[in-house]
C-alpha cells in the first residue's frame, strides 16, 4: 500500500539485497533515507546476488542490491566499486603465495570466478587452503587472528591495524574491482516510494 500525504509519503518498500551489501552498507543507506522518508517502511530479503537478481525480474521485490551482474532484463546502475586485495596480518610476497595459508569463504559465484581467474592468470598451482569459512566476515576475523591471508573487498579490512594488503591486478595492470549494483524493472518507477528510493540511491555518496 502507498499513501501520499502531501509531501510525505509511506508505504512498503520491499528490497533484496545480497549478504555482503546486507552486512556492510545498506544498513547505513536505509537509516538515512528513512530520517527523510520516516512514512516509509521497509521489508529486506538476504541471498545470493544471483537470486536477487531472479526476485527483481520476477518482480517479487521493488529493488535489489547485487554484488556481481547477472545480466537479465532489468535497469542496472553502479553504486560503486571497490579493489579487491589479498590481505594478510603477516609480511608477504606475491611468490610466496601458493605455499602460505589460504582463509577462503562462501561468496557469489561471478566474484569467485574474477577472484579464481586472477590466481590462474598468475599460478599454475592450486592455493594452499586451510580453511573454507562460510561468509566473509568469518574471513576477516581469521585474518585478523593472524592464521593465513584471505582475498577479499579492501573496504571490509581497512581499519584493521598493521593489515598488509596487496591490490589484485588484472594481465593488462589494471586494478579489479567488485562493483555494487542497484537494480529494477523500468515499471517501478510508476510506484512513488521506489522511484525516490531510487532516486536516492543514485545521489547517495558511498565514498
Amino acid at each position: 500500500h502507498v499513501l501520499n500525504l502531501g509531501t510525505r509519503m509511506s508505504g512498503v518498500l520491499s528490497i533484496g539485497a545480497s549478504g555482503y551489501l546486507t552486512m556492510f552498507t545498506i544498513p547505513k543507506v536505509l537509516k538515512k533515507f528513512k530520517t527523510q522518508y520516516p512514512d516509509i517502511d521497509f521489508q529486506v530479503v538476504t541471498t545470493w546476488s544471483r537470486d536477487v537478481t531472479k526476485l527483481v525480474e520476477d518482480q517479487k521485490v521493488h529493488v535489489g542490491f547485487t554484488s556481481a551482474d547477472y545480466g537479465g532484463c532489468v535497469e542496472k546502475y553502479v553504486l560503486c566499486d571497490e579493489p579487491i586485495c589479498i590481505a594478510s596480518m603477516a609480511l608477504f610476497s606475491l611468490e610466496e603465495l601458493p605455499n602460505i595459508p589460504r582463509i577462503d569463504y562462501k561468496t557469489d559465484t561471478l566474484v569467485k570466478l574474477q577472484i579464481d581467474q586472477w590466481w590462474r592468470d598468475h599460478f599454475s598451482i592450486p592455493s594452499k587452503t586451510v580453511m573454507q569459512v562460510d561468509r566473509l566476515t568469518t574471513c576477516r576475523e581469521m585474518i585478523k587472528a593472524g592464521l593465513g591471508y584471505g582475498i577479499v573487498p579492501a573496504h571490509i579490512m581497512r581499519d584493521t591495524q598493521g593489515i598488509r594488503m596487496y591490490y589484485l591486478r588484472d594481465r593488462n595492470g589494471a586494478y579489479i574491482y567488485r562493483k555494487s549494483y542497484l537494480l529494477y524493472k523500468k515499471n517501478v518507477l510508476e510506484l512513488q516510494i521506489a522511484k525516490v528510493f531510487i532516486d536516492f540511491m543514485k545521489a547517495y555518496d558511498f565514498k
